[in-house]
């Protein structure tokens, strides 16, 4: 059903040594590709590799590749019929959203009665001017 992209590289090396060819990708993990003498070797991962032996890089390309979720006959028809006829919120669900409207209201509402206050002592400020300031920070 989904599909995710994932992308990962390809090496294609040569063992100087026994001159056999192999293939390296970064989404094997923990995996040390090895040549037919065995000398020679290349670990490759998503963020880094490592050699043995003596080696030459013959190409590397990117790779990227499709994911997909693929779901049996009774899950697809379970997931279409969960969309199609989704079921009442039980609740705890009920409860959480409850609470979410809350926190939003009264966040919403902060936020409007601070700028009103802030809009407020600026509004006196430069009403009162840098004298009336300094006056009243003497009380503070």
């Amino acid at each position: 059903m989904g599909k995710n992209k994932s992308v990962h590289r390809k090496i294609t090396w040569k063992c100087d040594m026994c001159e056999s060819i192999q293939t390296s990708y970064s989404n094997k993990r923990w995996d040390m590709d090895v040549c037919k003498c065995g000398k020679s070797g290349y670990d490759l991962e998503e963020f880094y590799s490592r050699t043995m032996g003596k080696i030459s890089i013959i190409s590397e390309e990117e790779i990227q590749e499709e994911n997909t979720i693929k779901l049996s006959e009774n899950d697809s028809k379970i997931f279409i019929d969960s969309i199609l006829n989704p079921e009442e919120p039980n609740e705890k669900l009920k409860k959480t959203f409850e609470n979410y409207k809350i926190m939003k209201r009264s966040t919403e509402e902060e936020i409007k009665w601070k700028a009103f206050l802030y809009g407020s002592i600026v509004g006196i400020l430069a009403g009162i001017g840098i004298c009336g300031l300094i006056f009243l920070l003497e009380f503070i």
